[in-house]
């Protein structure tokens, strides 16, 4: 008897690119979600969107990346702090407003990637 599936299990499927998004607008949760899980390409992981608040996706080990939407830059410092504290690998890559340089410049020491400005 032949085996079931015995042809699938030489097929790899990568896992997904879990993406951690912390905002309070639905309409950026909508957006991003309309991004992230567009089909992925032949042989690339797919990505996997989870919204939550920065405490909630903290706990889930399988994150990856954080997107932080902030309405101050001290929130991020908030955000980061509580990265570098709970899971140091996620890479994270806050989105606010148009702010000075030095404050920027404050994120990305304090851990963020990168800093995309809402203008």
């Amino acid at each position: 008897m032949k085996e079931r599936g015995s042809k699938l299990s030489s097929i790899h499927v990568p896992e997904p690119i879990q993406i951690g998004l912390v905002t309070p607008e639905p309409m950026w949760r909508e957006g991003f979600r309309s991004i992230f899980e567009q089909p992925a390409q032949q042989g690339q992981p797919p990505f996997k969107l989870v919204t939550g608040s920065t405490g909630e996706l903290l706990a889930r080990s399988t994150i990856e990346y954080l997107i932080v939407h902030l309405t101050t830059p001290e929130e991020g410092l908030e955000a980061l702090a509580a990265v570098r504290r709970a899971h140091p690998p996620i890479r994270t890559i806050i989105i606010g407003p148009e702010t000075h340089d030095e404050a920027i410049l404050e994120l990305i020491i304090a851990g963020a990637r990168a800093y995309l400005d809402l203008t």
